[in-house]
Order: structure tokens, then sequence, then C-alpha cells
């Protein structure tokens, strides 16, 4: 504090009026209520020119810290004293409801459309899969069609549901989508 006292003490004002121009120290002396030394009286020919500038400098400031204590004390309690706040809510904001209530529509939708395209599909792995190079039937590349677009669809709901309610994430449902569809 005492070098950035000193700095502002010695604040030059050469582009400044002589008229205009500011008297640092009084101004930090009435604000501070403690008393600021002026560089010219500690110059020759000055009120104290036997004295340290840069002693009585650092003594004002180690004044000021020591005025302003309670006030540190004060701030670092404000600043260190924690208030439980609940991380979710446990109900959604009503305006996210309706987009929640979909997104869980537009999941059910897309896997009972999964469902029905694996069990036209079969197994998804057996002996000689590798090789097998036969196109799929016609209704089976329609229903992994649909149930490709109802998942895309069901991946929009919920990026519109995780916009209105950020406490989506925390949700069973969604983690549970999310895990097995990422």
């Amino acid at each position: 504090l005492g070098n950035h006292l000193m700095a502002l003490l010695d604040l030059t004002q050469d582009a400044i009026r002589p008229n205009a121009r500011l008297d640092v120290a009084d101004l930090l002396t009435q604000a501070l209520g403690v008393s600021m030394p002026r560089r010219s009286d500690f110059m020759a020919g000055g009120s104290s020119a036997s004295r340290s500038y840069l002693l009585l400098v650092h003594r004002a400031a180690k004044h000021v810290l020591e005025e302003c204590g309670p006030y540190v004390a004060l701030k670092h309690w404000l600043q260190r004293s924690e208030v439980p706040l609940p991380a979710v809510r446990d109900v959604p904001m009503p305006s996210a409801e309706r987009a929640i209530a979909a997104a869980q529509h537009a999941i059910e939708v897309a896997d009972a459309a999964g469902d029905e395209w694996l069990k036209v599909r079969g197994a998804p792995w057996y002996d000689g899969a590798l090789e097998d190079s036969s196109p799929a039937e016609p209704k089976e590349e329609q229903l992994r069609n649909e149930a490709r677009k109802l998942y895309t669809m069901a991946f929009e709901a919920c990026a519109m549901a995780l916009k209105g309610s950020q406490e989506v994430l925390h949700q069973e449902w969604f983690q549970t989508f999310w895990a097995r569809n990422y």
C-alpha cells in the first residue's frame, strides 16, 4: 500500500492547467482521516527537510491499514460465510415442465420405434455377420429410418428441455437416455 500511496501522492499533473491541479495529499487526508505528507515539505527549505518522506508515507499507509482492520475482517467474514443453497431444485420451473414432458414422450415414442425395428432386424451379432452382405429388407430399412428420425426428434426435445431447465441434467430419465445413446 505504501508504494501505491507514494505513486498516487506523486501523481504528475503536468498536462493539467496549474489552477485546475488537484492537491492529492489534501484529498487523501480528508477522505481517510490520516495525515498525508507532501513531497514539497521534504525538499530543501521545506518544513520537514531533515525527515524522511518515504518513512512518513509508509507510516501513513500502515495507519490506513490499521484503521481499516475491522472493515477487512468483516469483508473476509462475509466472503467466507457459507450459506447452504440447494444445487438442484426439486421441482423444475413451470415454464420448463411442458418441454420436459414433451422430451419424455418423444423418448418413449423413439424407444417404441427402435424396439419394433430391432424385432424385425433380429440379433445384432451372429456368426458370419461380417460376411453376410445381403441388403436389408425394405420394411426393415423403413423402420430403421423411422426410428432414426424419431430419435433425432427426441434429442431435439431433450435439448429444448435442457434449455428450459438446467436441472434436467440431474434427473434420472435424462441421464439414462443420455448414457445409452451418447
